[in-house]
């Protein structure tokens, strides 16, 4: 299981394409296998990537001390997320928003 733990607090972006370029957004291809994202006191975090998640096989992302969430994702994706419980989906959804159009 590919996981990834992230926790510089000045850390902005995750990826950003602006500072990577395009040529290195085509290959992210290690990083489509990661399943677990962890993100550990980021206060100024404010995007992980720039579009639509590329990352087919998440299945667990982790926000730990957030000072504002925001889940964007497909409806489809959303809907078909495995949860825990439904507390814990009814606990997030108000912070999702679909990127859908």
């Amino acid at each position: 299981m590919l996981t990834l733990l992230l926790t510089l607090s000045d850390l902005e972006d995750i990826i950003n394409v602006g500072k990577l370029g395009e040529e290195m957004m085509s290959n992210l291809e290690p990083l489509t296998k990661l399943q677990v994202l962890y993100l550990k006191k980021l206060p100024n975090l404010k995007s992980v990537y720039w579009k639509a998640f590329p990352f087919p096989d998440v299945c667990r992302i982790f926000v730990l001390m957030p000072s504002k969430i925001l889940i964007k994702g497909k409806e489809d994706w959303w809907k078909e997320l495995q949860w825990e419980d439904q507390a814990t989906q009814n606990a997030l959804l108000p912070f999702f928003k679909s990127t859908d159009k």
